[in-house]
């Protein structure tokens, strides 16, 4: 698979979870009522920084190019488009900056503490700065211990910047790994579980960095306002279209939006 626009079908569902350390949320959230803005940060600009953790051979071989396609053509898709209601009158935008590599072993089941240290490290090694604009997209090789922690996103500090960042564990052989009949592309199920976490993470990250921004009463967030059923539409990401599931959002006032995004996996 190449590294340009790559065909990304996810189809849409909500399954629950534990909460997310820290910044992350709670469960499918459906019954809890709309999003409400709770006045926190939030990230209209952003910057997405891929970090490998671990052997590149423990990754599915069409990993790195599909997550680094789909982060590559965020700017102006309509999964990118579904927070610029929550924007406070900004435009969403997003530019990827690449990978950073880092062939340690992962701890099993990193924590929220790790992970930012992680992150300052591969940051130092690269001669680079940590920048609180930048959501830090963590893939580590180490397996989810179970379904309930496949992915979550947080927030640390690296040399006194507040850094935002997401851990998407490898999804390859575990129960975190999605049916692949969901999907209309040519990828892996450990793949297009990798990339609808991706989806799910960044767009909560996103809308709801410090966990005190855009949530419902419950402290779900936008991915976790996922419905599930048919309604089957197409979602343009990159130069592609892709078959898509249904998500109803909606801002404070209450309005409905429908739309198409990602395969949502968990919190």
């Amino acid at each position: 698979m190449g590294r340009g626009w790559v065909a990304l079908a996810l189809a849409l569902a909500a399954c629950t979870g534990a909460p997310a350390q820290q910044g992350g949320s709670a469960g499918s959230g459906g019954q809890a009522g709309d999003l409400t803005d709770h006045g926190g940060v939030i990230m209209p600009a952003s910057t997405a920084s891929a970090i490998w953790w671990g052997a590149r051979e423990a990754f599915p071989p069409d990993a790195i190019a599909t997550v680094e396609a789909l982060l590559g053509g965020l700017r102006g898709s309509a999964l990118l488009s579904l927070t610029d209601q929550y924007m406070r009158g900004s435009r969403a935008t997003s530019s990827f900056s690449g990978s950073l590599f880092d062939a340690s072993a992962p701890p099993a089941d990193p924590a929220s503490g790790s992970v930012a240290a992680e992150i300052c490290s591969v940051l130092q090694a690269n001669g680079a700065r940590p920048d609180g604009d930048t959501v830090y997209l963590v893939y580590p090789s180490a397996a989810p211990r179970s379904r309930t922690k496949c992915a979550w996103h947080s927030w640390g500090n690296c040399g006194g910047t507040t850094i935002r960042f997401a851990l998407m564990l490898n999804a390859w052989g575990t129960s975190c790994e999605l049916v692949p009949h969901y999907s209309c592309a040519q990828m892996s199920a450990a793949t297009l579980s990798l990339a609808s976490f991706t989806a799910h993470e960044l767009l909560e990250t996103l809308t709801d960095p410090g966990g005190d921004a855009w949530t419902d009463s419950s402290g779900a967030e936008i991915g976790d306002k996922c419905e599930r059923g048919g309604d089957r539409r197409q979602v343009r990401v990159g130069a592609r279209l892709h078959g898509g599931g249904r998500e109803v959002v909606r801002d404070a006032a209450g309005m409905v939006q429908r739309a198409a995004p990602v395969r949502l996996a968990l919190s």
